[in-house]
């Protein structure tokens, strides 16, 4: 068998409108070919197409051979009725090689790039709970930061020129606009709590 794969169904897929009309027309053995196929689709060497020659060998590719095909009337239905069915609601297209058939679900791709999408996202997530990293903390950091430039360029500001003579590293540069590198350090230093390391 492999590695396990899984498939990702829609929380609310039994109440969608596809869903309720594959229920009306096929009955609940409809719905649970649809998953089947989804399935199959998912297994196959080609994912979201089904390959098959005849319908015992699409029954046992989607693992229903000992399903009745039936609907909730107890009227038979045949898969090429349900892949006609499902063709016309624009969920699968059909083609055919000689005796070979070919199912395509029109919708895997984009389902596939959503799940890898909403998968990356997940493992981010997880990655960065794990390693304690938190977005909020950084922002905050950040505004600190600023916060502790905004401060050293008023202090330089109202010190004036004497107090800027007097320090041995100049608290703005040339032009009196932004800081200095040393004196946002100094001013860092002189913010820090008593006996901390930076």
């Amino acid at each position: 068998m492999g590695t396990e794969q899984w498939l990702k169904l829609d929380v609310y897929f039994i109440g969608k409108p596809f869903t309720m009309k594959l229920m009306d027309r096929f009955g609940a053995a409809g719905v649970v070919t649809w998953i089947a196929f989804l399935a199959a689709c998912k297994r196959s060497s080609v994912q979201g197409r089904v390959t098959y020659m005849s319908d015992i060998e699409a029954r046992h590719e989607l693992f229903i051979h000992d399903m009745p095909l039936k609907d909730d009337r107890g009227d038979p239905w045949t898969l090429d009725d349900f892949f006609t069915f499902t063709g016309k609601m624009k969920q699968t297209r059909k083609n055919a090689h000689g005796r070979v058939k070919n199912v395509t679900c029109t919708h895997w791709e984009r389902w596939q790039n959503a799940q890898k999408t909403d998968d990356a996202r997940e493992r981010q997530r997880r990655s960065r709970a794990k390693n304690g990293c938190d977005n909020s903390v950084t922002e905050n950091e950040r505004e600190k930061e600023r916060e502790i430039e905004r401060a050293a360029v008023t202090s330089a500001s109202t010190q004036g020129a004497d107090a800027t003579a007097k320090e041995a590293t100049p608290a703005t540069v040339p032009n009196g606009s932004l800081p200095d590198r040393a004196a946002v350090a100094n001013l860092k230093a002189s913010l820090r709590p008593y006996g901390t390391q930076p």
